[in-house]
C-alpha cells in the first residue's frame, strides 16, 4: 500500500504554512531513484576488468604480487573512470612495444587524484599482454591511473613497473589499436 507523507512547509517570505502531500514512490516507478548502496570491498584476484576499445574487447586477470596497484584500479573501474561518458579517453601512445591510455587529457601527464607507490614483486616478468601502471621518469611512485600493455616481451620493465594485470583474451585486439582509438570503458565481471 502506499504511504501519503504529510509535510508542512514554511513558504519563504510569508510567514504562511501550507500543507503539501508527497507521494513515496514505489520500486520500480518511473520517478523512483534508489540511493547506490555502499559497495563491499573487491577482491582484484575475484574478478577480471573487461576492457572495451573501439578496435574489440580485451579481457585481464589481476595478478597477486601487486595489491595496492590492483585495488586502486578496482576502485578506479567501480567509479567509472575509464568510461567514456566520463572521459573521452584515447590510447595516445602506441608504439611497436606498447599501448597506453588512462589519462583523462590524452597527453600522457594528468591521472586521477591518487598516486600510487612503485611495487615491484618478485618473478615479475613484462611479457606480451602484461600490464602495468605508467609513472613519470624522475618518480616511480608517480603511478596513477596511466596504464599500459606490452605488445611484446619487455623483461627491461621488470625493476622499474608495477605489473598489476595480465590480458588473458583479446590479444588480437591489442595488436590492432592505434593512436588516437577509443577506449570505450572498462568493467568488472566476477571470475568463472
Amino acid at each position: 500500500m502506499i504511504g501519503l507523507l504529510s509535510v508542512s512547509l514554511a513558504v519563504w517570505g510569508c510567514g504562511q504554512e501550507k500543507e503539501q502531500k508527497i507521494v513515496e514512490p514505489r520500486p520500480g516507478d518511473v520517478t523512483h531513484i534508489p540511493l547506490e548502496q555502499p559497495r563491499k570491498e573487491i577482491d582484484p584476484l575475484s574478478v577480471l576488468a573487461v576492457i572495451e576499445t573501439e578496435k574489440g574487447t580485451m579481457e585481464m586477470e589481476f595478478l597477486p604480487g601487486a595489491p595496492k596497484t590492483a585495488k586502486h584500479i578496482t576502485e578506479l573501474i567501480e567509479k567509472r573512470f575509464y568510461n567514456e561518458n566520463v572521459f573521452k579517453m584515447r590510447f595516445f601512445r602506441v608504439d611497436d612495444d606498447v599501448i597506453q591510455t588512462g589519462d583523462p587529457t590524452n597527453t600522457g601527464t594528468e591521472g586521477s587524484s591518487q598516486n600510487i607507490d612503485l611495487e615491484v614483486w618478485e618473478g615479475q616478468d613484462f611479457r606480451v599482454g602484461s600490464v602495468g601502471i605508467a609513472h613519470s621518469d624522475d618518480d616511480p611512485n608517480s603511478g596513477n591511473s596511466q596504464f599500459f600493455i606490452c605488445k611484446q616481451d619487455l623483461p627491461h620493465l621488470n625493476k622499474d613497473y608495477t605489473l598489476f594485470g595480465q590480458v588473458i583474451s583479446g590479444l588480437d585486439v591489442l595488436q590492432k589499436i592505434e593512436k588516437d582509438d577509443r577506449l570505450i570503458k572498462i568493467s568488472l565481471k566476477p571470475k568463472e
